[in-house]
């Protein structure tokens, strides 16, 4: 009665558990080979690995550069005067305002920005412009044929990490 009794608790019981285990370790370790693949395709990918640190660190920075840890707003402004000097136009007017806190874990500071110059002047100024130091973003921008020129009225936003 007792092997009985065993031979049932081991069919019903025991094999079924032990089957759990079994299909938990399998699929655990297609889990592992499959990291591994990634790995081993990463390690193809970058062969010299100090080289690909030394890069990611290097574009880490300029991140760091583009995204800087405080507003910072008169060192972006100054950026927008070095600019406007480099393609010939003119700033008219500058104003600068915080938007309100987004919960994000970046600040955003907008920029009222009215220019005078020949249009392709001012298309040369909003192309250095994107491709500045600094992460902006063109909001609106209106174009208004004057006498002397074109005026242009442009509100950017300059991000920060907060």
């Amino acid at each position: 009665i007792a092997g009985l009794i065993l031979m049932v608790f081991n069919i019903f019981v025991l094999v079924p558990l032990m089957e759990n285990q079994r299909d938990n370790e399998k699929a655990e370790q297609e889990q592992l080979d499959i990291q591994i693949a990634e790995i081993q395709d990463f390690l193809r990918l970058h062969e010299n690995i100090d080289g690909y640190i030394s890069e990611t660190e290097k574009q880490y920075e300029q991140v760091k550069l583009m995204l800087p840890a405080k507003a910072d707003t008169g060192e972006f402004l100054k950026e927008i005067g070095k600019i406007a000097e480099k393609t010939e136009v003119t700033i008219k007017n500058v104003k600068p305002s915080t938007v309100p806190d987004t919960g994000k874990h970046y600040g955003v500071i907008n920029i009222e920005l009215t220019m005078q110059g020949e249009y392709f002047h001012i298309m040369a100024f909003m192309k250095a412009l994107q491709q500045g130091k600094r992460f902006n973003r063109l909001n609106r921008l209106k174009l208004t044929g004057t006498p002397q020129g074109v005026e242009c009225c442009v509100n950017i936003s300059a991000f920060y990490n907060k």
